[in-house]
């Protein structure tokens, strides 16, 4: 592993050596659905090769100027009529065809099947490739892939993809993040990490980015299934995505940053402090609440309303499912008891709205827990951070730099 990817550098030992003449970019997936099925491609073939009978992931060929996501859910509704969630970059593997004097650029991408329809391959797909899809186990696959080292052609292909397949096994077992997270970042200096609240994204702190970047290295996170990052296969929970952050700081060798959440990402954040103490310089908890008692009534019976709506049909629609999944952060979540908020031990800014959705006792109640913490009322509702930015950007610059 190189990076936070695997890059291979594979050589053709089944032909002679002879120099490439051309190169030829590809992407291909690992496709999972959420039983935990694989789904990858049966070709038959007798050309130059020889006879070969395979198992390939899905995917080919990148158009010139297409971008590589693009190509993927092209190729990949294609061959298998499938509607993806591409959730991280696997890998880069280079490999060569000496028979045919071809390098091959394989970008290798993790997906989560959504939805199959119609597939619509090409002739030469039909008739000389003799495509069909098949459906199996890890275990089946990495037997199939062993099976078909029979031929030559066969062996190139599972030397490229096998190691890509168990890389996609660890992430899927959570040995390995299985999302990639979208982020922006900016500034330089000491980290401070914004997280946002439950269905935003990075965006609702655009008038707190380029403020606190002009002291600290700023990265605003979508968090998992928010905005431009994937949902993935692990559970959709605040632990969850604390998790998520201690990762996402490990990618980017961060050891230790300022944290600012609002909302559920107050909640994310509380969870990662609690968690992960040593990695917390201080700690900024906006309109954050320990439970779903702490939200005023008049804001939580919506919401719960909602929830019971969505799941009814959950099993039918997959955007009543994510809808379900989040209100069920807020109808199921969080649960810290005031007496677990004693262990945090990194400076503390509690702060919300005077009209908050919060209730204000609650408000308190985490300040109070919270050795030494500071708590700042300002006026206004949930959201003061978008409305009333030029006062909570002072109160929390105040605050990071006291």
């Amino acid at each position: 592993m190189t990076g936070d990817i695997l890059r291979l550098d594979l050589r053709d030992e089944e032909w002679p050596q002879q120099p490439a003449d051309h190169d030829r970019e590809t992407v291909r997936a690992i496709v999972v659905d959420g039983e935990g099925s694989y789904y990858f491609m049966r070709l038959e073939r007798n050309d130059d090769f020889g006879p070969a009978t395979a198992i390939e992931t899905s995917g080919g060929g990148v158009k010139p100027g297409e971008d590589l996501r693009a190509a993927l859910r092209r190729e990949l509704r294609e061959e298998l009529g499938a509607e993806v969630e591409i959730l991280r970059e696997l890998a880069l593997v280079s490999d060569y065809y000496n028979l045919i004097r071809r390098h091959n650029i394989n970008h290798y991408f993790l997906c989560r099947a959504l939805s199959f329809g119609e597939t619509h391959m090409t002739e030469d797909e039909i008739v000389k490739f003799r495509l069909s899809t098949l459906k199996m186990t890890y275990e089946e696959a990495l037997a199939e892939y062993e099976k078909r080292r029979d031929t030559r052609l066969g062996r190139l292909i599972a030397n490229r993809e096998t190691p890509v397949l168990e890389l996609a096994h660890e992430i899927l077992s959570g040995k390995a993040p299985d999302i990639e997270h979208h982020y922006v970042e900016k500034g330089e200096g000491e980290p401070l990490v914004l997280l946002h609240g439950n269905g935003e994204d990075c965006g609702y702190f655009k008038r707190q980015i380029d403020v606190f970047a002009e002291h600290y290295h700023v990265y605003a996170l979508d968090t998992r299934g928010h905005g431009k990052t994937p949902r993935g296969f692990a559970p959709f929970t605040i632990r969850q995505f604390a998790d998520d952050l201690a990762g996402f700081m490990d990618a980017r060798g961060i050891g230790k940053s300022h944290v600012l959440g609002f909302s559920d990402g107050g909640n994310i954040a509380t969870a990662f402090a609690l968690k992960y103490p040593d990695r917390v310089d201080s700690l900024i908890l906006n309109g954050a609440n320990l439970d779903p008692s702490g939200v005023k009534r008049s804001t939580q019976l919506p919401i719960e309303l909602g929830y019971k709506t969505a799941l009814k049909s959950a099993e039918k629609s997959e955007s009543a499912r994510r809808r379900a999944e989040m209100l069920g952060l807020m109808v199921n979540e969080p649960h810290v008891s005031p007496g677990e908020l004693a262990a945090i031990r990194s400076r503390t800014l509690v702060i919300a709205g005077t009209n908050d959705v919060i209730k204000e006792k609650h408000t308190h109640l985490i300040a109070e827990s919270i050795p030494d913490s500071e708590l700042i009322f300002i006026k206004g509702d949930h959201f003061i951070a978008r409305r009333r930015p030029e006062e909570f950007n002072r109160a929390v610059l105040n605050f990071l730099r006291s």
